[in-house]
Formats: structure tokens, sequence, C-alpha cells
């Protein structure tokens, strides 16, 4: 599998990142976002049952991605962003902490990923003990630092959709101003969601440059 040809290419010096999707996420990509919207608030038991077998095919995935290489998992569950702490709690957060523990007891770390505004969601990973956490531009950093303390990673948070229509010398301060206020924390410059397919290639090279002082 390709984790597996990118590990032996790398020789262990490049952390190879595998993906599997959170429950709520698969489960929304098997029925429909607005069909699975509707059976959280009408049918639970339809909803827990459909979200435990998304479960099964997580941890098989990740077993797999770990056992061929893949150093760091990341965890998508995007959708989670469009629900409220309430609805997080009573269906995902437990699932989340379960694939987590289940991930880091293969040795692997985990990259949880939740695209959106989720300043919301924060209280609930506290006891993630999580190693990187994507924040989305709407997420203020110094909020979450204040909420999950000093030993998560913070990977962010910069709109993908800035990076593609500003200069590359506006994205070089931009990511400059980052770093500088970031630098003393444990911090990863990143986009806060995928890089959009139209972003010139000077800009990407301006996060890059602006990473070194």
């Amino acid at each position: 599998m390709a984790a597996e040809l990118l590990s032996k290419k790398t020789r262990g010096n490049i952390p190879v990142i595998g993906w599997i999707e959170g429950p709520l996420a698969e489960a929304c990509d098997l029925t429909g976002m607005e069909n699975m919207m509707m059976q959280l608030m009408m049918d639970p038991d339809f909803a827990n049952r459909l979200m435990d077998k998304c479960m099964v095919t997580a941890k098989e995935f990740a077993k797999a991605q770990i056992e061929n290489g893949c150093l760091i998992i990341g965890m998508g569950d995007a959708v989670c962003s469009q629900i409220d702490t309430d609805t997080y709690n009573f269906y995902v957060r437990d699932r989340h902490r379960e694939l987590i523990e289940y991930i880091h007891g293969l040795g692997g770390k985990i990259k949880l990923h939740i695209c959106g505004d989720t300043t919301h969601l924060l209280p609930s990973y506290k006891d993630f003990n999580l190693d990187i956490l994507d924040l989305d531009w709407q997420v203020d950093i110094s909020e979450a630092r204040r909420i999950l303390g000093e030993n998560v990673i913070f990977a962010g948070n910069i709109n993908p959709v800035t990076i593609q229509n500003i200069t590359r010398d506006e994205v070089f301060e931009m990511c400059r101003l980052l770093v500088e206020k970031h630098k003393n924390e444990r911090y990863m410059l990143s986009a806060g969601c995928e890089i959009t397919a139209l972003t010139p290639p000077e800009n990407l090279k301006a996060m890059s440059d602006a990473t070194v002082f």
C-alpha cells in the first residue's frame, strides 16, 4: 500500500500521516448529510448502530495504516462543527475518545481535524490526550490554548481561501506574524483546512519561508 511504500522511501526520516474518517462524517457519507442529521434527532438507535459500524471500519483502517508505516493518523470528522455541544457530547465525544485511545494503543499519534468553527467543542476535547489538533480560521488559537493547555500541538489557523487570493508577500507577512506570536508554544503553521487547487505555488513557498528565522 501507499503508506508502506512511503515509509520505505523516507526511511523513518519523515513521518507518514494516514487518515480515517470519524464516525459521524462516515455515517453522513453513507446516508447523506441531511438524512443523518435527521436521524440524530428522530432515530437515535439507528444513528448509534450506524456509527458503531463506522467505528469498526475506522479502527481496522487505522490499524492497517500503522502496521504499514504510518506514524500519525489523521481523523477527520468535519461535520461535527455543524452540531451543537450537547449533540456532540451525546453521540460523538466518547467515540472520538475511543478511537484516539485505540490509535495510541497501537503506538500511533493522532491528529484531529474538524474544520469550521469548533470553539463550542473545545471543552469536550479536554481529556482526549490529543497529539495534534487542527484549528480552522474561525477558532482563536489563544482561546484554544487557554482551554486545552500546553501539551497539544495546534495546527492552523489560516483561511485557505485567503492563501489563494492574496499576494505572495501578504502570505509571507501573515504567516511570519503567526509564527512569531506562537513561537514559544507547540504550534504548527498550516491552513485551517485543505489548500485550494488554485493556490499559486509561490504562496505555498511563502508559508514555508515564513517559518525560517
